[in-house]
């Protein structure tokens, strides 16, 4: 009898197939862990990834594709070449005499957030801004009015940058506004989140330029690039007028944001209007991404960069980061303000998949006597933020952090307030994807008023939550229990 004939493998030849994909899939495997554990520098990350792909054949091959890969393109890096042109050093250097000057002279206002301006100085190069004005808009029902009134006003050009803009109502409403003042000679310029608005399709864009739009997608996705490109995200919300005035914030550009458009869930978010120096600092940001999506260098000059005539002192730093910066910048900002509060910290954000350095920074300021608040929506737009953030909370309670879940709808705002005098808000959420693969800006503003406006809104939040204790959290059913404790494993990994 033939030796092969004992064994079934070599009978069977579907069997034999299946074997052979087992042994070249495992064998792909195995290569990827050992690029895993050459390449990764975060141990969560590096043993996520590596029980993934063991444990879920297929599934985790397809989860590391998608969110695994650290594919920082050429150009992704390129983005950093207008910073190192003549133009660009000299400004700079500029920013740092200045800094240094008014670090000295703001003193008094910087109060507990002295170590946050130069971490920001150092870590992000964040020019510290001392005349500005800043207003603060309560949701899309009063932030577009505020934005559409100022781009009427426009005398010389227009800067958009967004996440989303929406193909509806308030999408078209500014489109129409934007319209009406390139017909005027306004030079307006528009880059969008390729995968954040989906509705800025190849015939919407067409008819955008056709309008005197210029506009560039931010990393388009396009099969077969789609995995490599998706990781990636512009995640910013920033209008520049003229370059004197300026909107960041949470806000993006659609129907879901105006509550008086009398939509089925309530939105809460919050954008604030800046005018004075900082402007400057987030036209240097736009610069950057300009560079970036269209190659084009806009030059440095006194027709982008203005000199304003705020008298109002208001110290503001634009902090920003994303996956080509030097160092995580807004997350170190967050971490520095937690750390540097003596009385009280208040936290809104609609994802909450903090870092271990977070979660350390908020226990240890709890346990040390400072009073720790944090809202989150109970029912984010995404289950598995959901699922994440419940997963966290247990680590906080403990510790006596304070947690509110929003009931009334969808809170969406982004800030943390540090007592009563300094505060951040912007576009970055309280999460890994926020900290390490999005571009996103915040505004640090060493203000009072402004800081305690921001705590209002936080009062008047909290009367649409409910705070959750410990023994709920202990409590809840043992299959979320499974679910969260496995959403918490794989949250860093997407």
């Amino acid at each position: 009898m033939n030796l092969v004939q004992n064994f079934e493998i070599f009978q069977n030849p579907i069997s034999l197939g299946y074997y052979v994909f087992l042994i070249i899939y495992y064998f792909f495997i195995f290569s990827l862990v050992i690029k895993i554990l050459l390449e990764q520098k975060d141990p969560a990350k590096t043993i996520g990834y590596v029980l993934v792909l063991i444990f879920i054949p297929v599934f985790g091959l397809l989860v590391y594709q998608l969110f695994g890969q650290n594919l920082r393109k050429e150009k992704i890096l390129n983005r950093k070449a207008i910073s190192e042109n003549k133009k660009m050093i000299q400004f700079t250097s500029q920013n740092n005499i200045e800094f240094n000057r008014n670090y000295n002279e703001l003193k008094e206002y910087l109060k507990h957030g002295e170590k946050l301006a130069k971490l920001l100085k150092n870590n992000d190069k964040a020019f510290l801004s001392k005349h500005n004005k800043v207003e603060l808009l309560v949701n899309g029902e009063t932030a577009f009015p505020a934005m559409l009134e100022s781009i009427k006003k426009a005398k010389h050009f227009i800067h958009l940058e967004f996440y989303r803009i929406s193909n509806d109502y308030t999408g078209n409403s500014f489109f129409d506004a934007l319209e009406e003042k390139a017909n005027e000679g306004v030079k307006v310029r528009l880059i969008y989140d390729d995968v954040g608005s989906i509705d800025i399709n190849k015939k919407l864009k067409t008819n955008l330029r056709n309008r005197g739009i210029e506009c560039w997608p931010f990393m388009p996705v396009k099969f077969p690039s789609f995995t490599s490109r998706i990781n990636f995200r512009d995640h910013r919300k920033i209008l520049i007028i003229d370059g004197e005035i300026a909107f960041i914030g949470g806000i993006n550009l659609r129907d879901a944001y105006d509550n008086s458009l009398g939509n089925a869930l309530f939105w809460k978010d919050l954008n604030i209007k800046i005018e004075g120096d900082a402007v400057n600092s987030l036209q240097l940001l736009f610069f950057l991404n300009w560079y970036f999506v269209s190659d084009e260098q806009l030059p440095i000059n006194a027709s982008f960069f203005k000199k304003n005539n705020i008298k109002e002192v208001c110290p503001i730093q634009i902090a920003a980061s994303g996956p080509d910066s030097d160092w995580p910048s807004i997350m170190q900002s967050y971490f520095e303000g937690i750390n540097a509060a003596q009385k009280s910290v208040k936290i809104s954000t609609p994802y909450f998949v903090p870092n271990e350095s977070i979660v350390t920074a908020l226990r240890t300021s709890a346990l040390s006597g400072i009073s720790v608040e944090l809202i989150i929506p109970i029912n984010p737009d995404s289950i598995i933020a959901k699922a994440v953030s419940i997963s966290y909370l247990g680590q906080l309670l403990e510790a006596g952090v304070k947690v509110y879940l929003y009931k009334r709808g969808m809170i969406h705002s982004k800030f943390m307030a540090v007592d009563g005098t300094f505060c951040s808000i912007g576009s970055a959420n309280l999460d890994i994807r926020s900290f390490e693969y999005n571009f996103e800006v915040n505004a640090i503003i060493y203000n009072s008023e402004i800081t305690q406006k921001l705590e209002q809104e936080f009062t008047n939040d909290k009367a649409d939550c409910y705070e959750i204790n410990q023994e709920q959290w202990e409590n809840r059913p043992i299959q979320k229990k499974l679910i969260q404790a496995f959403m918490r494993i794989v949250a860093p990994l997407i």
